[in-house]
């Protein structure tokens, strides 16, 4: 077995959205304890502004990587259920622990992580293809 840190290596993409979810998930508990506002502000930036425009530049930049086109769609499949965890594991984990409600993953957060990484991934696709007719 190889160690982690070759095997993130191999992955640079997948390596930056994992370590940004980890560090999200992470941050958002700290925020918990410091008060609503400071709660509500993280979750605005990180999850309304980071999370997509992170899924979009690391889509767009498969998109440009020579490759495999079922594993570069694939990170479409993968975008939309990390941007959809990410919620679960934060705002909606919060809410089950504060109010007693259990909320599952939900289909539009998918929806939207799978639409921000398809545009990304089909942005870059046309970058590489323009790049090659030059």
């Amino acid at each position: 077995m190889q160690p982690l840190y070759q095997a993130l290596r191999k992955q640079p993409i997948l390596s930056a959205y994992g370590i940004f979810c980890f560090f999200d998930i992470g941050l958002f508990w700290l925020t918990v304890s410091a008060g609503q506002e400071v709660m509500t502000t993280y979750t605005f930036f990180a999850q309304f502004l980071a999370a997509p425009a992170l899924t979009a530049v690391l889509s767009f930049l498969a998109g440009r990587k020579p490759g495999k086109a079922a594993q570069r769609w694939a990170l479409v499949l993968l975008f939309g259920a990390g941007y959809s965890l990410l919620w679960f594991f934060t705002l909606n984990a919060a809410n089950a622990l504060l109010a007693g409600t259990f909320t599952p993953p939900l289909l539009q957060d998918f929806l939207f992580g799978a639409f921000v990484a398809a545009l990304g991934l089909a942005l870059g696709l046309m970058a590489r293809s323009l790049k090659k007719t030059k």
